[in-house]
Formats: structure tokens, C-alpha cells, sequence
């Protein structure tokens, strides 16, 4: 995973070019009982950018353990034309 190199490219119908890039995002989690030892969460971000004919980002967020299937869904719902809602993933939001 890397946020500097796409892990895919796509063209949309409308010929847009998509660069999807994934990162993970390391947080600690809050605590519900002090007793518990602490933890950490581990999110993969999965960022699509379009610079054409405006520029535009889709975020969505999934587990580890879910990475390559949802950015599968995203891509292919890319390829389609569509913003898709991924099993295994949440869509945080667009921008642009």
C-alpha cells in the first residue's frame, strides 16, 4: 500500500481517468473499561481522485482483512460509472 502510487487506474464511461489510491490509517482506540489493554485500530483508506473535467475525490474506509475486496467493488463500480457502497466498506463522502 502505498499513498504515492496508485493501486489502480480507471477510465469511466464518461471518459474520466480515476487514480484509486489505499493507505492505512493507524488510530488508538478509546478505551471502554481501563482494565482492558489497549489496542489499536487499523483502517484502510481507499481515495479515488479525478482531475477531469474537474477535479474530484471519493473516500471510503474498510478493514485490513476486507482491503482487496472492497477496492475491487470501488473499481469495478468506477468502471461502471457508479459511487458504490461497498460490502465491507464505509463511504465517507466526495469532495470537489
Amino acid at each position: 500500500m502505498s499513498r504515492f502510487r496508485p493501486a489502480r487506474r480507471i477510465v469511466a464511461p464518461d471518459g474520466s481517468e480515476w487514480e484509486v489510491y489505499v493507505s492505512r490509517d493507524e488510530r488508538a482506540l478509546a478505551y471502554v473499561w481501563s482494565r482492558f489493554p489497549r489496542s489499536r485500530s487499523k483502517t484502510v483508506r481507499i481515495e479515488a481522485v479525478t482531475y477531469y473535467p474537474r477535479r474530484e475525490s471519493l473516500l471510503w474506509t474498510t478493514t485490513p482483512d476486507h482491503a482487496d475486496r472492497v477496492l475491487g467493488q470501488i473499481s469495478a463500480g468506477l468502471e461502471a460509472g457508479d459511487v458504490v457502497r461497498p460490502l465491507g466498506g464505509v463511504f465517507v463522502g466526495r469532495n470537489g
